[in-house]
């Protein structure tokens, strides 16, 4: 029987690069509330920070809240800063996907396409959620205004583009459906489609 404790088990699932790229990530999220904090405060003569009664109180009953119990204005604050990393997320995520998968032909254009996505749904700051899926890419519209567009490998230099029609609009998705799946596409006409997809969220 192994000794390992659980969390030694689940750290094993990741690579040690995808634990230091959400690491980097981490600390730019915990750095952006710092300056923030910061700002709100007073600097005394021995260096520490005096912060304003009013907030101390407001913090603190906020993080003595459940996510939950919140009201609508504090959990759309909690939203953007989700927003705000989520992309970098996102690519990490699927790049280590990728590299651990079992399909290895293709694997790295996955992953520049996937860079590449994260690129241009930060740049528009559409809310659109990528996620990996079988060695490819699944793109949803956070709205629904779209059907989700999936990317999947055709060879080592293609992919195809699908519309995923299913969920609970299935019946609006498929008089939607723009991409068969049954066209390979290169790298950047799939690029160039997967762009108007995102341009027509903004």
């Amino acid at each position: 029987m192994s000794d390992e404790k659980p969390a030694d088990e689940a750290r094993r699932a990741y690579s040690s690069e995808l634990v230091e790229r959400l690491a980097e990530i981490e600390h730019k999220r915990w750095s952006h509330w710092q300056r923030y904090l910061h700002g709100k405060g007073s600097r005394q003569d021995d260096g520490s920070l005096l912060l304003p009664a009013s907030l101390v109180v407001r913090w603190t009953k906020e993080f003595e809240t459940d996510y939950s119990e919140l009201d609508e204005v504090q959990k759309e604050s909690d939203r953007e800063q989700v927003w705000r990393s989520l992309p970098d997320v996102e690519a990490a995520i699927l790049a280590n996907a990728s590299k651990r998968g079992t399909r290895s032909d293709g694997s790295e254009m996955i992953r520049a396409m996937s860079h590449e996505i994260t690129h241009q749904i930060a740049r528009r700051g559409t809310k659109v959620v990528m996620r990996a899926d079988d060695g490819g890419i699944v793109l949803s519209d956070s709205a629904g205004i779209q059907p989700p567009l999936r990317v999947l490998l055709a060879s080592d230099k293609e992919v195809y583009l699908r519309d995923t029609q299913d969920g609970h609009q299935s019946h609006v998705y498929r008089q939607m459906a723009r991409w068969s799946g049954k066209e390979p596409l290169s790298k950047e006409a799939a690029l160039a489609n997967i762009k108007a997809w995102l341009d027509r969220l903004s």
